[in-house]
């Protein structure tokens, strides 16, 4: 019988207590940080949500995953909390900096104000190989 790999679907969910920026925040591998990413399939898009909510003021929300940089408006209509989605693109040509099945790291700014981040989610293709 010939290899065979099947694609599938996975999610990790970190940070759901969350965390208040400004101060600047850094999750990474460490607990409680991003789990692994299990048999990632480097070669097709992944997507990032997670929830904001706005304490005070307005701004960007500087959202930096590795080498890809997400600015996310934010202000007082954003008071009762909403989801951001983001896409991180394949790796092309040329290469980019996107997700690894480890040594992810997800660095949160603001520019001004005052916001609430949490529920993190990373929903990915993964790939399984099977050889007989």
């Amino acid at each position: 019988m010939p290899n065979l790999d099947l694609n599938f679907a996975q999610f990790v969910s970190f940070m759901d207590k969350g965390f208040t920026v400004p101060p600047e925040h850094t999750i990474d591998q460490h607990p409680p940080g991003i789990p692994h990413l299990t048999d990632l399939d480097r070669s097709r898009d992944a997507f990032l949500a997670f929830k904001l909510q706005t304490l005070s003021g307005s701004g960007k929300l500087s959202i930096k995953i590795n080498a890809i940089t997400i600015s996310v408006p934010f202000g007082p209509s954003d008071s009762l909390g909403r989801i951001w989605y983001e896409t991180i693109s394949a790796e092309g040509t040329p290469p980019t900096i996107g997700l690894h099945e480890v040594r992810n790291e997800i660095v949160a700014n603001v520019d001004s104000g005052q916001v609430q981040v949490s529920d993190f989610k990373i929903f990915y293709h993964a790939t399984m190989r099977v050889t007989i």
